[in-house]
């Protein structure tokens, strides 16, 4: 039941627009506020005036969050990069000592028995990984990635500053949803309770 609030920005597009408060907010509003994974939070107001349903949003970005998700993201980069970096190294192993054995052969005396060779396929060759950003300059890394969010920020409220935006109907109805149409009614698991009617035909 959650997921409909959750994705409302999902494919959010504005279908009108006004002045800040030149539509004023009708007695069905409600207050929103989105958190984002990257640490960024869209927050403001939705309200239903003569059958339009108006929105106003504003950007704003929690550093601690932030960083948090930077963080993950190259912890994960790294491991990433360690685990392709450990495979090209065996393969490079391998080739070599491959390469080595075959040599080896090639010297042998022609009388002499051979073992079978070791198959190496070039097509199926890990290429070595590049190291990336966040493994070369972990802070260098975090700081720039934190100014580009604080820049996305900075443009978003460049662009929604002063303006509200008529949005879809399902989108408004998704955003107004009360804590009582996302949870189940109480005694709703009970055995005893009343089985639903059934559809009239």
């Amino acid at each position: 039941a959650a997921n409909s609030l959750a994705s409302v920005l999902s494919g959010l597009r504005a279908d009108d627009v006004a002045k800040a408060g030149e539509i004023p907010a009708g007695a069905k509003r409600a207050e929103v506020s989105y958190q984002l994974r990257d640490g960024m939070t869209l927050a403001g107001s939705v309200w239903e005036v003569e059958g339009k349903d108006w929105l106003r949003l504003k950007a704003s970005l929690d550093e601690t969050r932030a960083i948090a998700k930077i963080e993950a993201d190259q912890a994960a980069e790294k491991a990433k990069y360690e685990a392709d970096l450990a495979r090209f190294q065996q393969e490079t192993a391998a080739k070599a000592a491959a390469e080595a054995k075959a040599t080896a052969d090639a010297k042998a005396p022609s009388g002499a028995a051979k073992p079978a060779d070791a198959k190496v396929n070039p097509e199926a060759a890990t290429p070595e990984p590049t190291m990336p950003a966040s493994v070369v300059d972990a802070a260098k890394d975090k700081a720039e990635k934190l100014e580009k969010l604080k820049a996305e920020v900075a443009e978003l409220n460049r662009r929604l500053d002063g303006w509200q935006f008529t949005i879809q109907p399902y989108k408004f109805a998704n955003m107004y949803k009360t804590i009582d149409e996302l949870l189940k009614p109480l005694g709703g698991d009970k055995k005893d309770a009343k089985a639903p009617a059934a559809p009239t035909p």
